[in-house]
């Protein structure tokens, strides 16, 4: 299993509300359409507290069965597709790739 986490910057010139809403209603119907893809888990952030530095505008997690299934998804005409949709709602995106531990 390959778990990718990404981390959302929204456009300065839009609102965490229109950022979200484009994220929830355009943006994750194209990301559910990647080839691979077993679980994709969308977070927008409603409130933050104890930042340091910038603040994100929302998390994505990713799971695929493995490697090769994450790169291909990521060489696909659909993540090309939604990478040019990311373009109109994020300024920008760190990508991690993770290792998940559940604790309870």
């Amino acid at each position: 299993m390959v778990t990718v986490v990404y981390v959302l910057y929204r456009s300065e010139d839009i609102s965490r509300e229109e950022f979200a809403r484009h994220w929830v209603e355009v943006h994750a119907p194209l990301g559910a359409k990647l080839p691979g893809v077993r679980k994709y888990t969308i977070m927008p952030v409603g409130t933050a507290t104890e930042i340091l530095g910038v603040e994100a505008d929302g998390f994505a997690v990713l799971e695929f069965d493995s490697q090769e299934d994450f790169e291909l998804a990521a060489a696909s005409p659909e993540m090309a597709e939604a990478g040019a949709d990311a373009a109109r709602f994020a300024r920008h995106f760190d990508v991690y790739t993770v290792a998940p531990h559940s604790v309870i």
